[in-house]
C-alpha cells in the first residue's frame, strides 16, 4: 500500500509540465506579437504619411 502511494505521486508529477517551459513559450509568443503590430502599425504610419 505504501509502495502504491509513492507510484501515484512519481506519476503526478510526471504529468505536470514546467512552468518555466511555458512562461518562455508565452514570452516569445508575446515578442513575436508585438513586433508584428509594431510593424503593422509603422507601416499604416508610412502609408497614411505618404497620402498627405
Amino acid at each position: 500500500m505504501v509502495e502504491e502511494l509513492g507510484m501515484e505521486e512519481n506519476q503526478d508529477k510526471r504529468q505536470q509540465k514546467d512552468p518555466r517551459l511555458t512562461m518562455e513559450m508565452r514570452h516569445k509568443q508575446v515578442k513575436e506579437n508585438r513586433l508584428r503590430r509594431e510593424k503593422q502599425l509603422e507601416s499604416q504610419r508610412m502609408a497614411d504619411a505618404l497620402k498627405k
